[in-house]
């Protein structure tokens, strides 16, 4: 009654959802054997894309496309990864590929170390081996490696692996390869290779998350067409996962875990649906897939950033408080924005992937990494009065983020606030602010009932910040005053 494919890799372009359009930009570069670089975050898809082309291609019977695909390897092995081994695992796919060993070319030696220590050995070899199979010549190979980032990233012999797939890249590349590139981000010195003109025929595609229509027909497809999932639950769905397969599907399969697919087919509701992300919550495979993508893929700032969202639960993050905090805060919530994790409004940062709030707060470790990254120093920023009075800049903050204020409006919050929490007399007010005695009598309340209205639209209760006391003047509670000039 349903074909839910997870964790695995997906093979089939009808299971690959949300995708039909870089496919088609995909195979359209392939009809014109120019190189791919295809860019995701980590379990966007982008190892399933290349076995839905490998199997695209094998489907097709097309003769004059030949698959080399380099797996993603673990992290230990990019390490120790050179030039030397690089080039055996992808003449090792080419020899595999024409049924051929590796042994049987002579590019052995006795030690059976590959006779291979540079690209230009490297062209000659792959060059040599497909003349002397016949046929082999007029064929076009497809050379897909997966997350070649990180190899540029952690190999030892980066500068010569980089230097080899950049050649095989241009378009005067005298070898059959056509390159197709799975990375996370580009890397800076293959960024500026690929901008060149002798390698502008490179097709850049990008994986985005599904919208609300695709994220309804993956589920529709995925449950053969039984509408178990209103509107509302969908849209939960969607903001759980931030539109993202991988997140979706593990909701799905630890919902599918909780209640199943009987007979009778179960009324969805949503403690059902908060069952199920509880249960993913705790989900091993989710557990190594998100310590991997935090401990390998976050920067140290973007690392904080994400706990301090997932302490503060359903509270998003002022921009205005992470720009007070340092620069290097705002940097990295815009890039955790690029990358599709966050997003961003006007004022706020939250998170794109709710899923990843739930998760870290039910990681064992949340509270020692809260403890090593001193997110103290970040939450006393936070954790401070709703109101800010900013006499550097003349300016007043509601919960981080900027109030339209007039002169008055700010002078008299001035004057409140350098008297937190006691009362401030009417006359005291209006020669403080309007210096003068002689004041219309409705012109304070009047002044005072519209700050406390900008209060409301900002979430805060206007007459308990702004309290009145009957006959004598008011008093200002819970705010804060930046570069005060009496100090």
């Amino acid at each position: 009654m349903y074909r839910l494919i997870f964790p695995d890799w997906i093979t089939e372009s009808k299971d690959y959802y949300g995708r039909a359009e870089q496919l088609e930009q995909i195979k359209n570069a392939l009809s014109y054997n120019a190189p791919c670089v295809i860019l995701g975050e980590r379990r966007t898809g982008k190892t399933s894309t290349l076995h839905v082309i490998t199997n695209y291609l094998k489907e097709t019977k097309n003769p004059r496309y030949i698959p080399l695909i380099v797996e993603q390897m673990q992290d230990e092995t990019f390490k120790k990864l050179t030039l030397r081994q690089f080039a055996r695992i992808i003449l090792g796919k080419l020899t595999d590929s024409l049924g051929k060993s590796l042994r049987d070319t002579g590019y052995l030696d006795e030690n059976d170390r590959l006779r291979v220590e540079t690209p230009e050995q490297f062209e000659e070899a792959f060059s040599n081996i497909i003349k002397v199979v016949e046929g082999a010549a007029s064929k076009f190979y497809v050379l897909a490696i997966d997350e070649f980032d990180a190899i540029i990233e952690l190999a030892p012999e980066s500068d010569l692996i980089q230097e080899l797939i950049t050649h095989l890249l241009m378009k005067n590349s005298t070898l059959p390869i056509v390159v197709f590139l799975t990375m996370t981000r580009l890397p800076e010195a293959l960024r500026h290779s690929i901008a060149s003109p002798v390698l502008s025929g490179v097709k850049i595609i990008h994986l985005r998350p599904l919208v609300d229509e695709e994220l309804r027909t993956m589920v529709d497809d995925i449950f053969v067409g039984l509408s178990l999932f209103q509107t509302s639950h969908l849209e939960w769905l969607l903001k759980m996962s931030g539109g993202y397969p991988y997140y979706i599907k593990l909701l799905l399969d630890n919902f599918l875990q909780l209640y199943g697919l009987g007979k009778t087919l179960p009324t969805v509701t949503a403690q059902m649906l908060q069952a199920a992300l509880e249960k993913a919550v705790t989900d091993l495979g989710a557990l190594t897939t998100l310590v991997n993508i935090y401990e390998m893929h976050f920067a140290e700032e973007e690392r904080r950033l994400v706990l301090l969202l997932a302490y503060l639960k359903e509270t998003a993050l002022p921009v205005g408080i992470l720009k007070e905090i340092n620069t290097s805060c705002i940097t990295a919530a815009n890039q955790m924005v690029s990358r599709g994790y966050l997003m961003k409004t006007s004022e706020y940062y939250d998170f794109r992937i709710r899923f990843w709030g739930d998760w870290l707060r039910g990681w064992a470790n949340f509270e020692e990494e809260c403890e090593n990254l001193n997110l103290d120093l970040h939450l006393k920023y936070i954790n401070r009065p709703s109101i800010e009075i900013d006499e550097r800049e003349n300016k007043v903050r509601v919960k981080g983020s900027l109030l339209e204020a007039t002169h008055t409006e700010y002078k008299l919050l001035l004057v409140l606030a350098q008297n937190l929490g006691h009362l401030v007399r009417r006359n005291t007010l209006v020669d403080k602010v309007w210096s003068t005695e002689h004041l219309a009598p409705n012109v304070l309340d009047t002044t005072i009932g519209r700050l406390r209205s900008k209060l409301e639209e900002r979430g805060l209760e206007g007459k308990k910040y702004i309290e009145l006391v009957r006959g004598e003047g008011y008093i200002l509670h819970d705010a804060y005053i930046i570069g005060d000039k009496r100090e």
